[in-house]
């Protein structure tokens, strides 16, 4: 269960990133934005630490799950300061 959901996830993840890339081509041809030509690398770089801080976010929700005994109820969340 939990591969089909790492799977569906990944695909969808994959086609959020397409659609973007197409919509930045888009609009740069439209002139809606500058000139994209100079400016993809940001977007890749961008695009490089969205994935890395997702990984890291669900490594540590996978902790913190791992770190809870069997029926215990998960600990309320901390409140934003």
């Amino acid at each position: 269960m939990t591969e089909e959901r790492d799977d569906r996830h990944g695909k969808l993840t994959g086609g959020i990133i397409l659609i973007g890339i197409g919509l930045v081509f888009l609009l740069s041809n439209w002139g809606i934005i500058p000139d994209f030509s100079e400016s993809w690398p940001i977007v890749i770089i961008a695009i490089g630490f969205a994935l890395i801080l997702g990984a890291r976010r669900k490594g540590e929700q996978e902790k913190k799950a791992s770190e809870q005994k069997p029926g215990e109820a998960p600990p309320p969340p901390k409140p934003k300061e």
